[in-house]
């Protein structure tokens, strides 16, 4: 008797398991159904938002576009001293180690200038607290940097390098017409006759 009662139970239990999944997946499908229906009035809605609006957007797209160049034109039109100093504070410099190590790698050249930063100090937080600097020019500038590194070059850029000095060098591409003008700019901005330059630039040899 209680195994009839057991069974019973067990068939009314899949007849009712039977029936919520026919009712779930029922619902289910209503609710698929029904957010579907509903994205697609919300994407109506956005469409109609766009084409109603399409003028206005094409003026804001203009004026972002227009200020970015703006901007751009800015940075390009930057004297040179004033982007190599931008560049110092942000640490935009490639340590001494780093650059002997990319000149083993590629010994290619190019026209430009260089600043040689020399810190005597283990921790650097203001990067334009620099002991020392060295600013100069070259038609060959990355094969120029080598020679001050390795000795070969301006003897207290070497000198401090062996001391355990940090350095770092920033490299800036120029045209060759207008090497000495950067050159004299820079060394006069930098203040570098106060420091390890002993001429104001310019100079023939390049």
């Amino acid at each position: 008797m209680s195994l009839c009662y057991k069974s019973d139970n067990q068939a009314g239990a899949l007849v009712l398991y039977d029936t919520a999944v026919r009712t779930n997946g029922q619902l289910y499908i209503i609710m698929v159904f029904e957010n579907s229906f509903r994205q697609g009035r919300e994407m109506q809605d956005f469409r109609n938002w766009i084409e109603l609006n399409y003028p206005y957007l094409l003026y804001a797209l203009a004026g972002l576009l227009f200020c970015i160049l703006l901007i751009l034109i800015f940075r390009s039109c930057r004297p040179l001293p004033k982007k190599i100093e931008s560049r110092i504070r942000r640490k935009q410099y490639m340590s001494q180690e780093a650059f002997l190590d990319s000149w083993k790698e590629d010994k290619s050249g190019f026209p430009g200038c260089y600043v040689i930063l020399i810190y005597d100090k283990t921790l650097i937080i203001n990067p334009m607290n620099y002991d020392e600097i060295y600013v100069g020019q070259s038609v060959n500038v990355r094969k120029r940097v080598f020679s001050h590194l390795s000795g070969r070059g301006n003897g207290n850029v070497y000198y401090g390098l062996k001391s355990g000095c940090k350095i770092f060098v920033i490299i800036q591409k120029c045209r060759k017409k207008k090497l000495n003008r950067a050159e004299i700019e820079l060394i006069e901005y930098f203040q570098a006759t106060s420091s390890l330059n002993m001429t104001r630039g310019g100079a023939a040899k390049r």
